[in-house]
């Protein structure tokens, strides 16, 4: 079916979207879960499930006779009653994780695309494990961008130990951070970031290092994460990634995967700025530090960027990140601007924690997802 059928076909029965590439899938949903009902059909048409294509045809999707057979009995299906819409739906999108999205999700879609949102749109997003997938090249989690310096640059046994005892220290003076203050947070998360750019300053870390560590790291892309990146900057979406990492590592990563995105003049990296001797050696780092719990101040740091998108019209950020603090990129934007736009989250574990995520995010992905949910929302902001 296309999309205008599949929702013929599920009139007056809220149900949840799960857009995967050219084809979407749609549930009705009921309170809090996903659901099948049940009809008098025969065996294959155990639940309603209709599945409608993004283009007439794709060469990557087919259906066999008996999902085409399937499609046909689905349209004689009597349609469901109305069902009270849920405060939250879960899809299960694929063996990947969930998506989950909140309250607001659909009042803000319809909003987005009815304020003409292609031409106000402009895509922020975090780097370690938002850009990265969260398991790399040997199945264990990723190396971050602390990680690709910490294990890759300086291979002497005396900047290994200097890194360990770091962890050690850090491991006693956070406890369980989560538990803490925020005030107390907010000091060691400053503590910590300025430790780990001391070790680094004290050992000799080189320019020429980056690229190798880079290569080196137990780091992939999330999957379509760069495609997705690429796709804005081709049509003229600018794309500002905000990161507690390092600049350098970012765009050598980027280079590294798509040269052409790391080029564009579109693509902007705001995280903490190595600066290099003429020696090509680490000399200090450029002020102000970012690190996962101050990204609320972006816009302090970096207001021209966004003063100068306001200005074009560019007023709807697509936000994505992998933790709580990313939410709050935007947060000081003049004239309600953070609260504008819509956030994502990449929530990587399967027993994350879904309504805190939900409390600052408006749609939540479990598991190591690929960017597949990004890149529907995005062709539908952008028509």
């Amino acid at each position: 079916l296309d999309g205008a059928e599949a929702r013929s076909c599920l009139s007056g029965c809220p149900t949840t979207l799960s857009p995967c590439g050219a084809y979407s899938i749609h549930r009705p949903i009921v309170g809090e879960k996903l659901y099948a009902r049940r009809f008098r059909a025969p065996p294959l048409l155990t639940s309603l499930l209709v599945v409608s294509l993004a283009r007439p045809t794709h060469s990557a999707f087919s259906f066999g006779g008996a999902a085409s057979g399937f499609l046909r009995q689905l349209r004689r299906l009597p349609r469901p009653a109305c069902i009270a819409p849920p405060r939250m739906s879960t899809v299960n999108d694929s063996v990947e994780g969930a998506i989950h999205r909140s309250a607001t999700w659909d009042a803000k879609m319809e909003e987005a695309t009815r304020d003409s949102s292609a031409g106000r749109l402009h895509l922020i997003l975090d780097f370690d494990r938002t850009i990265t997938a969260f398991k790399g090249k040997n199945g264990e989690p990723s190396d971050e961008c602390h990680d690709i310096l910490f294990r890759h640059t300086v291979q002497c046994d005396e900047y290994q130990k200097a890194v360990d005892d770091l962890w050690s220290l850090t491991r006693h003076r956070f406890g369980v951070l989560a538990e803490k203050p925020a005030e107390e947070q907010f000091a060691l998360l400053d503590w910590w970031w300025d430790a780990a750019h001391t070790v680094m300053l004290q050992h000799g870390i080189e320019e020429a290092h980056v690229a190798l560590a880079v290569k080196r790291a137990n780091t992939l892309p999330r999957d379509g994460a760069l495609e997705v990146m690429r796709k804005c900057v081709d049509k003229g979406i600018p794309v500002l990634v905000v990161s507690a990492g390092f600049s350098q590592v970012i765009k050598e990563f980027v280079r590294l995967h798509d040269p052409a995105l790391a080029a564009s003049p579109l693509l902007e990296i705001h995280a903490n700025h190595m600066v290099f001797d003429a020696g090509g050696k680490l000399a200090a780092f450029d002020e102000p530090v970012v690190h996962s719990q101050n990204k609320h101040f972006t816009y302090k740091h970096i207001g021209g960027y966004f003063d100068k998108l306001r200005a074009a019209g560019r007023d709807r950020p697509l936000i994505l990140g992998d933790s709580l603090g990313d939410a709050d990129v935007t947060m000081h934007l003049p004239r309600g601007g953070g609260d504008a736009g819509l956030k994502i989250a990449f929530a990587n574990k399967h027993d994350a924690d879904i309504p805190r995520f939900l409390a600052v995010f408006d749609a939540v992905l479990t598991g190591d997802q690929s960017f597949a949910f990004v890149d529907r929302v995005l062709d539908v902001l952008t028509g």
